[in-house]
């Protein structure tokens, strides 16, 4: 099945939904496996248990992978860039090639999905991001994110002018807009955390006063490590900021586009285009509803490279289906944390 645009977000049914997946991504495993030697030598050793007759079957990868191995699913001529992880856990990164059509369709599903929450309408942007990581010309995936919510920006300002130091002039700009029309703020997770200390320190005491929405993904390592909690996150924005309307988003290197947004219940959906699991670590069976486990993400998205069912290194659960108060269908679920470090198990041995 091609990839198409048009797929409605969060108005199916699971059942729907995950037909219609299970579909595309049983065409990518089959591209992927005639034509990325490394994962078909995987997929040939694992269990008879893994098929394609239910998104649970699907094969999966270790997204650690991507760290060792260059999995690359299409010529080498066509690919257009490389995206790499963040590397914050170690000192190694996982490398992503990506070719036209698959930046296409990671951008084109990532605008549609954002705007959910932040609506057609470009506004004035602020990043929450150093200059220079954005002119470095490596596209890791923090840059990559801030590229893709710069599409909403009508105009742009760089909050951040260096790893530690914030512009203020910028942010009251950027208040001075809010006056007059809806603002768009965007940064991960642990850089808005440091933004808020730095302003409460620098004694700033300007306000949004509600007219702004503020995006933020990545970085709670470092936050649960400080035992800062979701809701204590948006409390501080809410006190410091004067911004309410308030977004995180689940995502990573290896799924570039294919995100997990946060409804206004504070639960991550899955969309048309992807799909969570939780597995039992002991079984890799699919952990019953509500009980914790490690996630694995699917994504339709992946053309140039087998990230289209992979095995993530963080701990979650599944809360409910096609039954979330905020209105939207399909599967919601939290993620709780990173796996701790233990011995490597199943596929990703291989």
């Amino acid at each position: 099945m091609p990839f198409s645009p048009d797929w409605p977000l969060f108005a199916e049914r699971e059942s729907v939904r995950c037909a219609r997946l299970l579909e595309r991504l049983k065409f990518l495993n089959h591209f992927h496996r005639n034509n990325c030697e490394s994962y078909r030598k995987i997929v040939d050793v694992m269990p008879e248990k893994w098929g394609d007759s239910s998104l649970e079957k699907l094969p999966w990868l270790s997204v650690r992978l991507f760290k060792t191995y260059d999995l690359v699913s299409v010529p080498a001529s066509s690919i257009t860039r490389v995206i790499t992880s963040s590397g914050t856990s170690g000192s190694s990164v996982s490398r992503v090639a990506v070719d036209r059509e698959t930046a296409l369709a990671q951008q084109r599903v990532l605008i549609k999905t954002l705007e959910e929450v932040v609506g057609r309408r470009r506004l004035p942007l602020g990043l929450v991001e150093a200059r220079r990581n954005l002119n470095s010309g490596q596209i890791t995936a923090q840059v990559a994110g801030s590229l893709g919510v710069s599409l909403f920006g009508r105009t742009i300002d760089t909050l951040q002018s260096d790893q530690e130091n914030w512009d203020l002039d910028k942010l009251d700009s950027l208040v001075e807009k809010a006056a007059r029309e809806p603002v768009l703020i965007f940064g991960f997770t642990f850089n808005i955390w440091k933004l808020l200390e730095f302003i409460e320190l620098a004694g700033w005491r300007g306000s949004f006063n509600g007219n702004a929405i503020l995006l933020h993904t990545g970085g709670w390592k470092k936050l649960q490590a400080l035992s800062v909690s979701n809701s204590a996150f948006k409390a501080n924005v809410e006190q410091r900021l004067g911004i309410s309307r308030v977004h995180n988003f689940y995502g990573m290197a290896e799924q570039v586009g294919s995100i997990f947004l946060e409804c206004s219940q504070g639960y991550l959906h899955c969309s048309s285009y992807n799909h969570v699991i939780v597995r039992e670590p002991h079984t890799w069976a699919p952990a019953p509803l509500g009980e914790v486990g490690i996630v694995q993400v699917l994504s339709a998205l992946p053309a140039s490279y087998p990230g289209h069912s992979l095995l993530t290194e963080d701990l979650g659960r599944v809360v409910g289906t096609d039954d979330c108060s905020c209105g939207w269908k399909g599967p919601y679920f939290e993620i709780l944390g990173r796996v701790p470090r233990m011995e490597n198990k199943g596929c990703s041995n291989v």
